[in-house]
């Protein structure tokens, strides 16, 4: 059993659960946003602007690889004698 003097200090459950009750909270942390709207939206615009056209070049130079490649193998492939698979003699 709990010794008389032990009854009045707080058991771990109350020490545990009292920190919810006295957390404290910043008066001005929510009053203003972190960045600005007009300079994140200007940044993200920009950002879009330059992705945008990066991605085009990339998509266009891989298309044009592609087909040069294309172009440049397909004789060499047709021209190799390639064992037939199914001849029986």
């Amino acid at each position: 059993m709990a010794e008389p003097q032990e009854r009045d200090l707080p058991s771990l459950e109350d020490e545990i659960f009292a920190v919810a009750h006295s957390v404290e909270v910043e008066q001005g942390a929510h009053a203003q946003p972190l960045l600005q709207t007009e300079r994140a939206q200007v940044a993200a615009e920009r950002a879009r602007a330059f992705l945008g056209r990066d991605i085009k070049a990339l998509a266009a130079g891989m298309a044009a690889f592609v087909f040069v490649d294309a172009v440049m193998m397909y004789p060499p492939l047709m021209m190799s004698r390639r064992p037939a698979c199914c001849r029986s003699s």
